[in-house]
């Protein structure tokens, strides 16, 4: 009869832990991890910097210039790549 009342209070401590870690992966951690919305990130290439800031702005994506380079083709200060690449859906607030 022992046996039976640690098997049975082993299978409700097990059943409650269980719970418990299913409130918190389906209750807690969506409210912490997934608070920005998801943006598809626009095609700024071609645009000038101060230009495809304004648009990435808008866009709720924070700006950062990794690097400068030139081309003979294309003028000064114009965005020649950018990363991540123009359609990837990224999160609001994201640094690109």
């Amino acid at each position: 009869m022992k046996l039976w009342k640690l098997l049975l209070f082993m299978a409700a401590l097990v059943g409650v832990a269980g719970g418990v870690l299913l409130g918190v992966n389906f209750l807690v951690l969506p409210a912490i991890i997934h608070h920005n919305e998801v943006v598809v990130m626009p095609d700024v290439r071609g645009l000038s910097v101060r230009g495809a800031e304004t648009r990435l702005v808008g866009e709720q994506l924070a700006v950062e210039v990794v690097r400068s380079r030139s081309h003979p083709s294309v003028p000064e200060g114009m965005i020649l790549d950018q990363s991540p690449a123009p359609q990837a859906r990224v999160r609001g607030g994201r640094t690109v």
